[in-house]
């Protein structure tokens, strides 16, 4: 199955009942497992080396961020670079949601325009503005569609 919007996750229901903050978060959160599933699958990870995956990869470890795993993504081949660099901003993003503390949401002109820069297939071209709701649209259709390129 193909994921080209919010609808098609996993989690679309939670997703509805949550706050920009919320939404933004979660489906990251969801997202940043797929990653963690397809950087599995690609390294040995077998009763000896089950620990020092985990090590490697939880939130504190070396290689815990979202953007790092993303780099590594790509450097194993899993995403094309223009979806790394999706995977990049979809991190800054959810970073600006869960760490600053003002009030945040796809409305603001700083994530209009932040989600207006992700290159989700059939989005919006240069120059083009969008409003808070295709804001979320457009976040949410890029993790839909990240999420299918891990699954």
């Amino acid at each position: 199955m193909v994921m080209k919007e919010e609808s098609d996750l996993p989690i679309a229901d939670e997703l509805r009942r949550q706050s920009d903050r919320g939404a933004a978060i979660l489906a990251a959160a969801y997202l940043e497992h797929q990653i963690d599933q397809a950087l599995a699958a690609h390294f040995v990870t077998d009763a000896h080396t089950k620990d020092s995956f985990r090590k490697v990869f939880k939130h504190t470890g070396p290689a815990g961020a979202f953007g790092i795993k993303a780099e590594i993504a790509f450097l194993l081949g899993l995403c094309a670079y223009e979806m790394k660099n999706d995977l990049l901003l979809l991190s800054e993003i959810r970073n600006d949601f869960a760490h600053i503390s003002r009030d945040v949401d796809f409305g603001s002109s700083e994530m209009r325009a932040k989600c207006a820069a992700l290159m989700v297939p059939g989005g919006v071209t240069d120059g083009e503005s969008i409003d808070g709701p295709d804001a979320r649209r457009r976040f949410m259709a890029t993790v839909a569609a990240a999420a299918a390129c891990f699954h």
